[in-house]
């Protein structure tokens, strides 16, 4: 079986890489194929030295035109698609050879995995993805998209009816992300490319998202109404078991990270975790974005199941592969936040031991349960605190504010007897405060609510 092998790239202005990504397929590679697209620097002649072929290729906002015009030149019965900023890492040559040489007609590729590393100094931080980088030469291949590009549909619906396999690899290929440093400007070169392609091929979800996400990047807010637009789309599928495809992972992230004013969608961070976590149970970016806003709101058990979750996925690698992400959020910066959880947990278990008579102490823990709407928990120390303050049984050893075992805890006790559905006692204490000048127009405000809500489930 013939198993010639062409390696192809796109390149302009690539000399700092060129020779690097080029060297790390040296030795079993039959061909390499470099379509440059105007370098001004010495990307050619680096690449003709290496023993590469180099075609020029006429720039026209699109790489996908790019990639087909180094594909067109390509002679072998397999591709390997690299990008300059890559390099290869396994399998060894002849094991790759092995591979393609032993494929069952029935595969058309495999995907790789693509390991991305942000920092040069931390290079054992890294995300990986899975991308198809490695293919059978045919006459309809072909890529579309000008930014980001992908095999075409005609092309994929082709393979599909001919019963062909996409495959898992042990092929790895490593991504030096921190050489292509994101700033404004590139974000607006990319803008433009996403703007000609949604006007090529208008409502396209998953270009749709990244232009309103690069949008907010460089601080415009456009990009909000382009994110709503791309929810919009999503929303027939909200109630699907399954995503509809791994865009969706974005939008949630930014349902999930943006505040409520902002977000112009019908789409709220309560109904976004949901679906992210259906979804998107081993997303990394999503799980933090959850993780985060508990830990805000101090629902810190709720936080800490999350947080040992990426931590498990972060030493198994059995993370979501569609996209790539900071890998500190499934290491040391979970830990962290874990560190804090167990350290508050640590010392509410020895104030609660310690000095479980304590007026400062028990109301502060009840606050903790009360914000993070840990109801139950704070019902008892507030009703503790009432307690405390009827009989004087308090520890006297430091003053503090005799609102803390009076009038405080009760009007929170009446909020949380109303939350829990307990009206009766609910309006017991509100009534209780009415004596009380200082809570008084708080406590009729509160039954006035009560009389509202009991009429209106009617």
């Amino acid at each position: 079986m013939s198993c010639r092998l062409s390696v192809c790239l796109l390149t302009r202005n690539e000399e700092a890489n060129i020779e690097r990504v080029l060297r790390s397929v040296q030795g079993f590679t039959d061909e390499v194929v470099v379509a440059d697209t105007g370098s001004t620097d010495r990307t050619v002649e680096f690449a003709k030295a290496m023993g590469a072929r180099v075609t020029s290729v006429s720039w026209d906002d699109d790489f996908s035109e790019g990639r087909n015009v180094a594909l067109r030149q390509a002679t072998g019965d397999w591709i390997l698609w690299l990008n300059p900023d890559e390099e290869w890492i396994a399998p060894p040559p002849e094991a790759l050879r092995s591979l393609i040489a032993t494929t069952d007609r029935r595969t058309f590729g495999y995907l790789a995995r693509v390991r991305s590393i942000p920092r040069e100094e931390q290079p054992t931080r890294f995300s990986e993805t899975w991308d198809f980088r490695l293919y059978r030469r045919r006459p309809d291949l072909r890529y579309t998209g000008r930014l980001h590009p992908t095999l075409s549909t005609e092309l994929s619906k082709a393979v599909t009816d001919e019963g062909g396999l996409v495959r898992p690899s042990e092929i790895l290929i490593r991504h030096l992300a921190y050489r292509s440093v994101l700033n404004e400007s590139k974000l607006r070169w990319a803008l433009r490319l996403l703007e000609r392609e949604l006007q090529d091929r208008p409502g396209q979800l998953r270009y749709l998202t990244e232009y309103g996400r690069n949008l907010l990047l460089i601080g415009d807010r456009r990009g909000h109404d382009v994110m709503a637009e791309a929810l919009k789309q999503l929303e027939p599928t909200w109630n699907d078991p399954n995503a509809p495809l791994p865009h969706a992972q974005i939008l949630l992230e930014y349902a999930l990270t943006t505040a409520a004013d902002l977000n112009r969608s019908s789409l709220g961070a309560e109904q976004a975790q949901a679906l992210a976590l259906r979804w998107f149970p081993n997303s990394p970016p999503l799980l933090w974005a959850i993780a985060e806003s508990f830990f805000r709101s101090q629902q810190f058990p709720a936080a800490a199941v999350l947080l040992e979750h990426l931590v498990q996925l972060g030493a198994s690698g059995a993370y979501d592969h569609s996209f790539s992400f900071d890998p500190r959020i499934v290491g040391p910066v979970s830990y962290t936040h874990l560190d804090v959880y167990k350290r508050q947990e640590q010392a509410q278990a020895l104030a609660l031991r310690w000095f479980p008579n304590s007026p400062p102490l028990l109301w502060a823990i009840a606050e903790s349960f009360f914000r993070s709407q840990q109801f139950p928990a704070a019902a008892v120390l507030l009703e503790h605190l009432v307690q405390l303050g009827a009989s004087g049984a308090y520890d006297h050893s430091f003053s503090f504010d005799p609102r803390i075992v009076g009038p405080w805890p009760l009007l929170n006790l009446g909020q949380i007897y109303r939350a829990l559905g307990k009206t009766t006692d609910a309006r017991r204490i509100f009534e209780s405060l009415l004596s009380d000048p200082e809570f008084h127009d708080q406590a009729v405000r509160h039954i006035a609510e009560l009389e509202n809500s009991t009429s209106a489930s009617r």
